[in-house]
C-alpha cells in the first residue's frame, strides 16, 4: 500500500516506520527539510519495542515534486496544524485518494471534510505510545491497538478493512469499526484525563493514578467529558471511562504524553481540541465544564513561547 504520511513526528514516523519495514512504499511528507534530508540519508532510527534498528525510508520536504502515487494519505499532525496540512496535501493526492486522520482531538475530521470532501476522509485512534528522541529519530515507547472507520457511513467497508489489514501486517494491530465518531471520543475522553494534568504537573502518565488530588481531577475531568457526550447522544466505546483513563494511564505510566512534551520544548500544545472541544460541545448541549474550562485555561496560560 503506497501510503503518503504527513506529521513526521513521533506517531506518523513510527506509522511511516513500520509501514516501510513490512515492506509498503512510504513518503513521509516533512515541513523540516533538513530532517527530511537526515531521514533520507541514513534512515529513521527508532528504538523501544523491537529493538534498536535504523528503517529506510523516503522523506519529502513539504513543497517539492514527487511522481509518488499514493493509495492511503496519513494525517498525524498536530490537531491546530490540520487546516494547512490538508491544504498542503492537495498536491500530491488524486480526486479519489482515501485521507486517514489519527490524531488527538475532536474536529480534526471536519475540517478535512470541509477541506478534500467527507467521503474520502476516515478517522481512527491509536494507542502505541512514541516520542521523539531527535529529529528522524524517534522511540516507541509502548505496543497499542488502532482501530479505523468511515465518517459518512456506520458500515465497516473494503476499504477501512484494507487499511487495517496492512497496519496489522506491519505490526501494528488494528481493526475496522463502525461507529468512529464514539471511537473518536472515547479517544477524547483518555486525553481529557491524561494530557493536560500531565502537561501543567510535569509528571509521567502513571503518576497521575499515584497523586490521590491528581487522580480526582482526572475523574472530575473524564465525567463531565463523559455527560457532554452523553447528552449528545454518543455512545463511549467502554462501559467505565474513568477505570479506562486509569488503566492506560497505568500501561504507559514511563510515557511522556504529547501536551507534557509541547510544553517541555515550549510549543503549541492541542488543549483547544481536546479539553476546549469539550467547553464547546458543553455549551451547544447545556451541560456545565467548569473542570474542562480551567484545565483549559490553564494550559493556555503556561507561557510555552518563552525559553
Amino acid at each position: 500500500m503506497n501510503t503518503l504520511i504527513i506529521g513526521a513526528g513521533s506517531v506518523g514516523s513510527l506509522f511511516g516506520a513500520l509501514l516501510a519495514e513490512a515492506g509498503h512504499q512510504v513518503l513521509l511528507l516533512d515541513n523540516h527539510a533538513q530532517r527530511a534530508q537526515a531521514v533520507n540519508s541514513r534512515g529513521l532510527l527508532v528504538e523501544g519495542v523491537g529493538g534498536a534498528r535504523t528503517i529506510p525510508m523516503a522523506a519529502l520536504p513539504l513543497g517539492d515534486k514527487t511522481d509518488f502515487k499514493p493509495e492511503l494519505a496519513l494525517v498525524t499532525v498536530k490537531a491546530y496544524s490540520t487546516q494547512q496540512a490538508a491544504r498542503d496535501l492537495e498536491p500530491y493526492l488524486d480526486a479519489d485518494t482515501p485521507v486517514l486522520s489519527i490524531q488527538n482531538g475532536v474536529g480534526n475530521v471536519e475540517i478535512l471534510q470541509a477541506a478534500i470532501g467527507g467521503d474520502r476522509v476516515l478517522a481512527g485512534t491509536t494507542s502505541n505510545g512514541a516520542n521523539t528522541v531527535a529529529p528522524g529519530h524517534i522511540r516507541h515507547a509502548g505496543q497499542g491497538d488502532t482501530f479505523i472507520g468511515e465518517v459518512c457511513t456506520t458500515e465497516v467497508t473494503p476499504r477501512a478493512l484494507g487499511i487495517a489489514r496492512a497496519f496489522t501486517d506491519a505490526g501494528l494491530a488494528a481493526a475496522a469499526v463502525g461507529d468512529v465518531t464514539g471511537l473518536l471520543w472515547g479517544k477524547l475522553l483518555i486525553n481529557v484525563g491524561i494530557n493536560p494534568l500531565t502537561g501543567l504537573l510535569q509528571v509521567r502518565n502513571g503518576r497521575l493514578v499515584e497523586l490521590p488530588d491528581a487522580d480526582a481531577l482526572l475523574e472530575d475531568a473524564v465525567l463531565e467529558a463523559l455527560r457532554v457526550a452523553q447528552q449528545k447522544g454518543i455512545a463511549i466505546p467502554f462501559p467505565d471511562p474513568v477505570a479506562k483513563v486509569r488503566e492506560v494511564a497505568r500501561l504507559t505510566a514511563q510515557n511522556i504524553s504529547s501536551m507534557r512534551s509541547d510544553v517541555m520544548n515550549h510549543k503549541p500544545t492541542e488543549i483547544d481540541y481536546i479539553c476546549g472541544a469539550v467547553v464547546r460541545a458543553g455549551r451547544e448541549t447545556g451541560v456545565p465544564t467548569p473542570i474542562n474550562e480551567t484545565l483549559l485555561r490553564l494550559v493556555k496560560s503556561l507561557n510555552v513561547f518563552d525559553d
